[in-house]
């Protein structure tokens, strides 16, 4: 009789973890949205978190992590995945961990190029004064590993290509280098910039078409489209807003270091720090200018991230929100107003990213 109570007891247990799980599981692949919160690269015992949002405004902290300077959220159909120093967490049926090669402390870039996975880290110095920056990428199923030699600033994907922008000395020109992904790593410097390292700074990831490479930069305290010809190499800056101070233009820098860029049918779209939304066309020239509704002036993070023709916009404030913008109207076409509560339990971290799921 007492092995059967038991056995009862251990199926109960058994079902009652499995049902947390799925709970865990469903709630990141049902969610509107989520947050990836992270101790900055000092603290020696990091920490991230990882939010879901609900459709009734709730956030819950569904994942603990070690922490990653600027960790970045991204997922590909049923897919999530989320990185901190040591590994990474794959959300699909289930939330299973996988280790890295070596231990990362600051994230440049991840992203899927067509179904495979693709990040970058920035690495530091070795004892010879050389900076060295991590290349991972799936093949075959497995996370390959390349070192490279040199600091990179911004990155991009275009088929089987990452394109990344090497960072030299104060002195010295930056360089383009496009690296060809498949069983090895093929890295060729595709075009020298014209650009020394303190008069160009990258404010977004690249995007990367068939024909051009676009980014938004800061040249001279003036943010402009970069738009590259790819066949000729010609480089053109299209200025859209000067400031007077760097003071000034701090409050425009854009709180995302990843999603802050969005390319659809041959529209660029950017949003800044201030919440105003651009609009370009292929050529990078400004088309329309679009001030996303009632942000607060007190917002400590104003989050884009983009869903075909929508942005969702989360913005922390004392009363949080996510608005959907509607980028062919330019329109706010959906807001949900968050838990006043939502955030009381987040201490010494920092958003990083926020990602939209299903949206409203």
């Amino acid at each position: 009789m007492k092995k059967f109570l038991h056995y009862i007891i251990l199926l109960v247990l058994l079902v009652l973890i499995g049902a947390c799980g799925n709970t865990q599981y469903e709630s990141i692949h049902e969610s509107i949205g989520l947050l990836y919160f992270s101790t900055s690269i000092d603290k020696s015992n990091g920490k991230g978190s990882l939010y879901t949002i609900d459709s009734s405004g709730n956030v819950s902290n569904v994942l603990e992590t070690e922490g990653l300077e600027l960790g970045e959220i991204y997922h590909q159909n049923d897919t999530v995945i989320v990185n901190d120093v040591s590994r990474s967490y794959l959300i699909d049926e289930d939330i299973s961990e996988e280790t890295r090669e070596h231990k990362e402390y600051t994230a440049i870039f991840a992203d899927y190029m067509d179904d495979k996975r693709v990040e970058l880290y920035n690495s530091g110095y070795d004892e010879n004064g050389t900076y060295h920056s991590q290349l991972y990428w799936q093949h075959d199923g497995t996370m390959l590993y390349q070192d490279l030699p040199y600091f990179i600033t911004t990155a991009g994907i275009y088929e089987d290509s990452l394109y990344v922008l090497e960072e030299k000395e104060t002195d010295e020109h930056m360089v383009l280098h496009e690296i060809v992904l498949d069983e090895t790593a093929v890295d060729n410097p595709f075009l020298p910039l014209d650009y020394q390292t303190d008069e160009l700074v990258p404010l977004t990831d690249m995007i990367v078409t068939e024909e051009y490479i676009y980014c938004i930069v800061d040249i001279e305290q003036e943010y402009s489209v970069l738009v590259i010809e790819k066949d000729t190499g010609e480089v053109n800056e299209n200025n859209f807003l000067s400031f007077n101070s760097n003071e000034n233009m701090s409050t425009y820098l854009p709180h995302s270091v990843y999603n802050s860029i969005h390319w659809i049918d041959d529209q660029l779209f950017f949003l800044d720090g201030q919440g105003n939304l651009y609009q370009f066309n292929k050529d990078g020239e400004l088309e329309t200018t679009y001030d996303i509704p009632n942000v607060s002036d007190e917002s400590m993070y104003i989050f884009p991230s983009w869903l075909g023709n929508d942005l969702y916009v989360f913005e922390m404030t004392e009363t949080s929100s996510v608005k959907k913008i509607d980028l062919m109207e330019m329109e706010l076409e959906d807001q949900l107003k968050l838990k006043n509560d939502a955030f009381s339990g987040i201490s010494e971290q920092f958003l990083y990213d926020f990602e939209v799921i299903n949206g409203l």
